[in-house]
């Protein structure tokens, strides 16, 4: 992990398994989900496999390290352009690298609540 990253500094280190990773940024940055349907679909496409709080989990972890890691985007070498999800200023990819991550991170952690109320 890059020590500038503080996630895995602090200790949040759980990342999702690749495919469900590539599953939050593709609706997150293609098709504009929220958190809530983008763990809707995730519990369709991966619910077998995972439970919703390590979905959730995950997600967390996602946003938080997506926004965490914005202004660093100007630094990184162009990369190649996977379908309509390119996150290079040279194809488009607008999100100003000042974006917060709270309103995402509040609405995942509102899902953590009510299933975690659902559970008890």
């Amino acid at each position: 992990m890059p020590e500038h990253d503080h996630y895995a500094a602090r200790g949040f280190a759980d990342i999702a398994p690749t495919e469900v990773e590539d599953f939050f940024i593709d609706g997150f940055l293609r098709a504009q989900y929220r958190p809530s349907k983008s763990f809707r679909l995730a519990q369709r496409a991966f619910g077998t496999k995972c439970s919703d709080h390590e979905l959730l989990t995950w997600m967390r972890t996602f946003y938080g390290r997506f926004f965490a890691t914005q202004f660093m985007r100007h630094d990184l070498p162009d990369g190649p352009r996977i379908g309509s999800a390119g996150l290079d200023l040279r194809d488009g990819f607008m999100m100003p690298t000042y974006a917060q991550g709270a309103l995402w991170l509040d609405e995942v952690d509102a899902l953590l609540a009510r299933i975690g109320n659902m559970e008890h």
